[in-house]
């Protein structure tokens, strides 16, 4: 997609571009990890990803660091109980990692 298209006005819907409701559902799971582990909210702008490139590049950094954590969890201890604190950003119920991941 021409950066142009990307970035191009879209009136009339949530976001100002096609390119900032896509940057927003990776920005959903970069913060996943960091608010399981009870870590500040990584500071994020879409102004810094500008090309279909650089977010597809952001969307796998973010699917390895989410891999990479819930592969240290256990099934059994970890992954699906609920949990007991939230971060104070936390949007939602306390549900268990397990669920949470499905529904961002």
């Amino acid at each position: 997609m021409p950066v142009e298209l990307l970035l191009a006005p879209f009136n009339g819907f949530a976001r100002r571009n096609i390119r900032d409701p896509m940057f927003h559902t990776i920005a959903c799971e970069m913060f996943w990890v960091p608010g399981l582990r009870l870590l500040p909210m990584p500071k994020v702008n879409p102004e810094d990803y500008p090309t279909v490139e650089s977010l597809v590049e952001y969307k796998g950094r973010a699917s390895r660091e989410t891999l990479e954590f819930i592969d240290r969890l256990s099934e059994e201890e970890e992954l699906n109980r609920d949990l007991d604190r939230l971060p104070e950003q936390w949007l939602g119920p306390a549900r268990s990692p397990a669920s949470s991941c499905t529904t961002c």
